[in-house]
Parts: C-alpha cells; sequence; structure tokens
C-alpha cells in the first residue's frame, strides 16, 4: 500500500554575532604548480582552449602573483570562464572576488549567488561562504539556522575552519537550535533547489536531530513513509513515530494511530489506534480530532 503523509512543522531562527570571513581555495589544494613564465604559458594555452580547471588555476595564478604579474581583473576574468563552466572552485573564488570588491566591483548578492553554485556542486569553501553570508547578513538573509547548517555541511567536506564555526553555533544557539540546523540541511536535500536531490542524504540528516527533536523525527518517518530513495520500513517508521509520541507530539501521536489504524509494520488494532489519536486530539490536533469523530460514528475500536 503506497501512503503519502505530509506533517506540518516549523523551523526556528535565531540571530548570531561574530563574523566569520569568506574563504578562497586553498593554495596548496589550487593544483597551481606555475613558478616561471614557461610554466604559465602552458597554462594559457591549455586555458585558451578551454580547459576549465587550467582556466581556473591561471585564475588563481593572476590572483596571487604566482608566476605572473599579480592583476585581480584578469583573475576574475579567468574565473568566471572556468565558472561558466562549472567548475566549483572557479565559482567559489569568483564570488569571494566579487564579495571583496577585487578587480570587479563589491557586489555581495552576486557573491553568494556564485556561492551557491559551487556549494551545489559540493565545494567546502562555498559552503562556509555560505554560512559567513547568512551568519552576518552578508549578501543573504540574516538567519543563524542556515547560517550553521552550512557551517556544519562545511564541517563534515573537511573545511577546517568550519569547527570552529559550528562550535560558535552550538554555544550561542544552544544545542535543541543546533538540531534545528540539521532539519534545515535535511529540507535543503529534499527539496534539491540549494543541494543536489537526495532523499537517502535526507534521511540521514533526519536521523542525526531524530532522538533530540521530534519534528527530526517525524520528517524522518515522512521519508521512510513515502520510500521515494529510500527502502520504505514501516517497522523503522513506528519505532520513530512511537518514540516522538511518548514525548507528546502530536503529529507523532496520529502517526502512530494511523499505523494501528491500517496495520501497518504491526497488526491492525482499532482500540490502540483510538487511544493515540485521542492523545492528538486533545492537543487540538484537528486531523485526529476528525478521524476520532469518524472512528466512534462508526464504532471502530471506540
Amino acid at each position: 500500500m503506497s501512503c503519502l503523509f505530509l506533517f506540518y512543522l516549523a523551523l526556528a531562527v535565531g540571530q548570531a554575532t561574530s563574523p566569520p570571513t569568506p574563504q578562497q581555495i586553498p593554495q596548496s589544494e589550487s593544483s597551481v604548480q606555475t613558478g616561471s613564465h614557461a610554466d604559465i604559458s602552458i597554462l594559457r594555452t591549455k586555458a585558451e582552449a578551454g580547459d576549465a580547471v587550467a582556466q581556473f588555476q591561471l585564475g588563481k595564478a593572476y590572483e596571487t602573483g604566482n608566476g605572473t604579474p599579480q592583476n585581480d581583473e584578469l583573475a576574475v576574468n579567468w574565473y568566471r570562464k572556468a565558472a561558466e563552466q562549472g567548475n566549483p572552485a572557479a565559482e567559489n573564488s569568483l564570488g569571494v572576488m566579487f564579495r571583496l570588491g577585487r578587480g570587479v566591483e563589491k557586489n555581495q548578492e552576486e557573491a553568494v549567488r556564485w556561492y551557491r553554485k559551487a556549494a551545489k556542486l559540493g565545494s567546502p569553501e562555498a559552503m562556509f561562504n555560505l554560512g559567513a553570508a547568512h551568519y552576518n547578513g552578508d549578501g543573504a538573509a540574516d538567519n543563524s539556522i542556515l547560517a550553521c547548517a552550512w557551517f556544519l555541511l562545511a564541517q563534515e567536506g573537511g573545511n577546517p575552519a568550519a569547527q570552529d564555526a559550528v562550535r560558535r553555533c552550538a554555544a550561542e544557539m544552544g544545542r535543541l537550535a543546533a538540531v534545528d540546523a540539521i532539519i534545515e540541511i535535511g529540507e535543503m536535500y529534499e527539496k534539491g533547489e540549494d543541494l543536489p536531490q537526495s532523499y537517502s542524504e535526507a534521511a540521514r540528516w533526519y536521523r542525526k536531530g531524530a532522538a533530540e527533536s521530534p519534528e527530526a523525527a517525524m520528517r524522518l518517518a515522512t521519508v521512510l513513509m513515502n520510500g521515494i530513495g529510500v527502502k520504505r520500513d514501516y517497522g523503522e517508521v513506528m519505532a520513530v513515530c512511537l518514540d516522538a509520541a511518548k514525548k507528546r507530539y502530536s503529529p507523532a501521536e496520529v502517526c502512530v494511530a494511523y499505523l494501528y489504524r491500517i496495520g501497518l509494520g504491526v497488526a491492525p488494532d482499532p482500540k490502540e489506534a483510538a487511544k493515540w489519536y485521542r492523545e492528538a486530539a486533545l492537543q487540538g490536533h484537528i486531523r485526529a480530532e476528525l478521524t476520532l469523530a469518524e472512528m466512534y460514528i462508526k464504532g471502530r475500536g471506540c
């Protein structure tokens, strides 16, 4: 039986203070091995032939003055060529140049636009920079939950600076607010707008917060119930919903009641279903009230 669930949940939004600064790709990781005009000539030949990696490396050479006179305008030119081919390192670097106004007119919103492109392709530096943008309200909405979410993603991607940023988020926002950031990441994977759509990744992140947050638990249950991109597992859905229901979270109580009423993951039990619908109804859950009324009318479990 295919069942689609939709549980309506709210996300918290907080405030943050200390400003992280944007990051370029570290020189040691940029693969730029230029030290002479001959090296630059070879690199330029590849870049002019359309090699996106070479274009990024040439941009980095011009930005740093490595093997060629430093020139921000030429750095931006080559970063843009590589970025337009979808090179995430170049997209992030171009974003930083816009953020700092180097070689191009300063434009924080344009910087964020390029960070987003690079972050969706998996750049930890761009993820960190997006976090910093949301943390400071710098070209993006001032949103500490989103900031923490991007810092968590950057940390998972191996960005060293993100570790301190994540610790700062936890200290300033508290543990429960930090769980909201985990939920935000799961939602981003579900929507597939700022991150590649992946229900398995969404479930993985929701699972991280499920023990502490009934909201995260219900989002996990929804993904598992729908079975899109993940294995449908009614047994785990029941376990997750029951744990959240014991915390008096009404959507979870409705979930448990539904599973008992239909008989998914457990034997059908109208009385147990009615019990959980009643618990949710006492908290004002409209769907529970309507379903419980219907069960009374039909004499099912009541």
